[in-house]
């Protein structure tokens, strides 16, 4: 097979990418390994080191990628998160935002000026739920995919393809895109030879670190759902890398609970409807408040600290196994770590928090032990392994390579501590640009 330029990868990444380029008059091919009957015997790998569930879990193999499962948050790297990369996203975080159907510039804004409410006095993302637009589905022109296609080694101008079914081909095209997700992407530049793939692996640490006492409904006015034009938005404190997501916790009996339920099951019993048509006041209240662009919950019986810390200096690795997939082909091996640096970015940016909402905030006792590290978790956002500057030029072509790239959070400089996605499709659009050029 020829083609003028091949995609590996039909996610967040290689779908924006073939989109961008549908009327460039090149000839695209875009390699995609799913869909797979047991995407668990084609995704499992070696872990070693802290546990790590994202070899697993969070991974989608088929057109879309991630994004079949991803819930729509959108949320931009911070300005200390872009100092570190070497160009301006601006523009192209704005291309993303229209894919999304996110109004220009909104993911931008300080949510405080934008919801017309006194800041809380600690830097303040804004985050944007679009409407689960299904990347699948994007236009991408006269982009030929092959579905079941596994890149199992790539040089220049060749691509070493493997079907699920075990029959193997090989591309032949002037430009290769790697866009297979951090994990697979940086398995496929191993198994190529390229040196310094996968070092500097992180991944988002996630943990469940406090209680804030107090009345509830007032943070749920302050950071509770807003909605506008259909879209849901929240405001998003970061303190030093931490993302400190105030979340609040309901009775599960209360008749909005009850009706939410109903709703996302479809099911209801008799005790079901007795609580609801008990509950109507509730659920008339709810009502108002959608009126009134906020979230239509019950008072909350609690509030909680979740936070999402960064890791500024990551010592994680991926490697190859020596466990093979059902293609012979190495899996990948996860050494994912944290430490004490995201530790006290989490302890610190709880009690930085607490005191600018001037309440009293009680932080999980094993938050000061050293086994902390028992309750974090990884976000399913992996990345690093093939960093800017590192692995990668800043055109994210492979050094050592003619016309290699990667697209994709593996390439980030620096990942912050919020949802990759949006960067993501950010990046493809500007990869677009230059591919172009």
């Amino acid at each position: 097979m020829r083609a003028d330029l091949c995609i590996v990868g039909a996610g967040a990444a290689g779908m924006t990418l073939a989109h961008a380029l549908r009327d460039a008059g090149l000839d695209v091919l875009l390699l995609e390994s799913g869909p797979v009957d047991d995407p668990d015997r084609w995704n499992a790998g070696e872990v070693v080191g802290h546990e790590y569930n994202g070899l697993l879990h969070g991974r989608v193999r088929g057109l879309g990628g991630t994004t079949a499962v991803w819930p729509g948050q959108c949320i931009r790297l911070r300005r200390d998160d872009l100092a570190a990369w070497p160009f301006d996203l601006d523009r192209f975080y704005r291309r993303a935002e229209e894919l999304l159907d996110i109004p220009a510039g909104d993911t931008a804004r300080d949510p405080w000026k934008f919801f017309g409410e006194p800041p809380v006095g600690v830097d303040t993302a804004l985050s944007v739920f679009g409407r689960r637009k299904r990347l699948a589905e994007l236009d991408i022109g006269s982009t030929r995919v092959l579905t079941g296609a596994v890149a199992t080694r790539v040089e220049n101008g060749r691509v070493e393809v493997c079907h699920t079914d075990g029959r193997r081909a090989e591309v032949e095209a002037n430009t290769i895109v790697l866009a297979a997700g951090t994990i697979e992407t940086l398995r496929l530049l191993l198994l190529s030879g390229i040196d310094g793939a996968g070092g500097g692996f992180e991944d988002h640490a996630f943990a469940d670190v406090a209680r804030i006492l107090g009345p509830a409904r007032p943070l749920q006015d302050i950071f509770g759902m807003r909605i506008r034009k259909g879209l849901r938005y929240y405001a998003k404190p970061i303190v030093g890398g931490c993302m400190t997501n105030v979340v609040f916790r309901y009775d599960p009996r209360s008749p909005m609970e009850t009706l939410m339920r109903v709703r996302r099951t479809r099911r209801a019993d008799a005790r079901d409807v007795v609580q609801m048509v008990a509950g109507a006041p509730e659920l008339a209240a709810g009502a108002v408040r959608i009126v009134r662009g906020r979230e239509p919950a019950p008072t909350p019986t609690e509030t909680r600290i979740l936070a999402v810390v960064e890791q500024l200096d990551p010592q994680g690795t991926l490697t190859l196994a020596d466990d093979l997939d059902p293609l012979g082909v190495p899996r990948a091996r996860v050494d994912w770590r944290v430490g004490e640096r995201e530790r006290a970015a989490i302890a610190d940016a709880v009690a930085v928090l607490g005191h600018a909402l001037h309440r009293t905030v009680e932080p999980e006792p094993w938050l000061e032990d050293e086994r902390w590290q028992e309750h974090a978790y990884d976000s399913f956002h992996p990345a690093g392994g093939a960093r800017m500057g590192d692995v990668v030029d800043d055109e994210l072509q492979v050094r050592g390579t003619k016309r290699v790239y990667v697209c994709g959070a593996a390439a980030f400089p620096r990942a912050g501590c919020v949802n990759p996605t949006l960067t993501i499709v950010a990046l493809a659009f500007r990869l677009a640009d230059h591919l172009r050029a």
